[in-house]
């Protein structure tokens, strides 16, 4: 990342600097292939001529003013003794009168103080000018600029305040000479990018470096957190620093860490309560059971002992009187006893029921209904249509309530028989346990805890399903359990 920035910032930069070369060097030459090199030129022959004839103030213009003048204004004198090559890079400034006399100039060797040099020697002087001086002529007027190969002439006349002419500026621009071919063109434009390009680049890499440096810093802190926050680190931060889209990003990802930190703790808060509530379930199921159980023992096991122990006393009163009634009761104490243990039994094996997860619902109900038949000798016709595998909760369900159904039959129904249907739909699972006994008024509520209806109401709301009992006197009684397949 950090090296990418520093190439792409440096990318920019050449391409930069070569557009504004290219630009800065074509312009350039245009503007000298102009003439307003020349009209500068002109302009600021006016401006001396201006300041002379202000300075002067309506006195006459002398050589030993122009010459002060010249020095004052800081024009470098031309000696005889320079060459050529020298005089091409030098202004050159002549003031002349009226007719067209030298009055003082920085090339006195050439053009000394009293000569009068035939016109057509000064390059670019218009000697058209010279016509137009009347006294009636604006000295905005009396301005003329010329371009003669290299150099740029400028000229203007010098009018007193009081409107009186009183000689010429003539102004040389020296060395401002450019190469014109295309191949000076491009060696020049060619030096000005390389120079250019190589400063660029060294500044340009050390300040991109920098910047790349402080991106990828900020980056690698980002990547860094996100990593943490993703391994469960919820108290990984980003330290917000600067005004960007990065700053943007690392606003947003504090921001996304504190909400998930938030639903983290609300999750938690959630399961424990969640704990707690199954806790206090299962405490509930399990007095639910127990109240079951001594309803069970109440109804049958205790009233059965009551009366052995009845049975028992009226033998020990009949041992003396009558035998042979002391041995019947016997018998019936012995039947009795074994009632007992039967019903102690069932009670067990409903503590212990079989295990639906190793055999299933269905075969666990064939071993409950085999055994309760031959106990109680009340046919029962069990029907399984369309087997599968359920969840354990649901099967379990389903087992105990047809368990504390065929108690209450035993107990309570009268019943001749019994039918127990279990169908496997596609999109429910369907138990009938229906009987023929005497039935009962559904509107007795106060009878539910006898029948134990409440209890097999309340493992249908466990498993969420839909629990109806049908029954009417003397017409017995159907119930039926529905599990939707949602609800497995």
């Amino acid at each position: 990342m950090q090296t990418k920035l520093t190439r792409s910032h440096l990318a920019v930069t050449l391409i930069s600097v070569v557009i504004l070369a290219a630009l800065i060097a074509a312009g350039y030459l245009v503007y000298l292939q102009t003439d307003l090199p020349a009209q500068w030129a002109g302009d600021e022959a006016w401006a001396i001529a201006d300041e002379i004839a202000w300075e002067l103030d309506d006195a006459p213009l002398t050589t030993a003013f122009a010459e002060r003048y010249i020095e004052d204004v800081g024009f470098v004198p031309i000696a005889e003794f320079w060459d050529e090559n020298s005089l091409y890079y030098e202004d050159w400034i002549i003031i002349l009168d009226a007719a067209g006399g030298v009055i003082a100039s920085n090339d006195t060797w050439r053009y000394p103080p009293g000569k009068s040099p035939d016109l057509s020697q000064l390059p670019g002087l218009d000697a058209e000018l010279f016509a137009r001086a009347t006294p009636q002529a604006n000295a905005d007027d009396l301005v003329a600029y010329a371009v003669v190969g290299e150099d740029h002439i400028g000229q203007a006349a010098i009018i007193a305040l009081d409107g009186i002419h009183l000689g010429w500026v003539y102004y040389r621009i020296g060395g401002i000479g450019a190469p014109y071919t295309s191949g000076e063109t491009l060696a020049a434009l060619a030096v000005v990018i390389l120079g250019s390009g190589l400063i660029a680049v060294i500044v340009s890499g050390f300040i991109g470096r920098r910047l790349a440096h402080t991106f990828s810093r900020r980056l690698l802190r980002l990547s860094q957190a996100s990593s943490a926050l993703a391994a469960g680190d919820l108290s990984s931060r980003i330290n917000i620093e600067g005004d960007d889209e990065i700053t943007q990003v690392s606003e947003q990802f504090n921001h996304m860490a504190d909400q998930i930190g938030t639903q983290m703790h609300d999750l938690r808060s959630l399961a424990e309560r969640n704990a707690m509530l199954a806790e206090e379930a299962r405490a509930l199921a399990a007095v639910e059971e127990r109240s079951r159980l001594a309803r069970e023992l109440h109804d049958a096991v205790k009233q059965q002992i009551f009366a052995l122990s009845l049975t028992a006393n009226s033998i020990r009163q009949l041992l003396s009187k009558d035998t042979n009634r002391a041995t019947e009761r016997l018998a019936q104490l012995e039947q009795q006893a074994r009632d007992i243990h039967l019903e102690m039994d069932a009670i067990i094996k409903q503590l212990r029921p079989a295990s639906l997860g190793d055999r299933g619902l269905a075969s666990a109900l064939g071993q409950l209904t085999a055994k309760w038949q031959d106990q109680h000798q009340i046919p029962v016709s069990l029907r399984v249509q369309g087997e599968r595998e359920l969840p354990l909760s649901v099967e379990q369900a389903l087992f105990r309530i047809s368990q504390e159904a065929l108690n209450n039959i035993a107990k309570h129904a009268q019943a001749k028989q019994v039918k127990i249907v279990l169908i496997y739909a596609s999109d429910e699972i369907r138990l009938q346990i229906e009987d023929d006994g005497i039935g009962f008024n559904l509107a007795e509520m106060d009878d539910f805890g006898s029948l134990g209806l409440h209890g097999m109401r309340a493992r249908a709301d466990e498993i969420r399903a839909k629990f109806e009992i049908k029954s009417t006197p003397g017409q017995g009684c159907c119930i039926d359990v529905t599990v939707s397949s949602d609800d497995e």
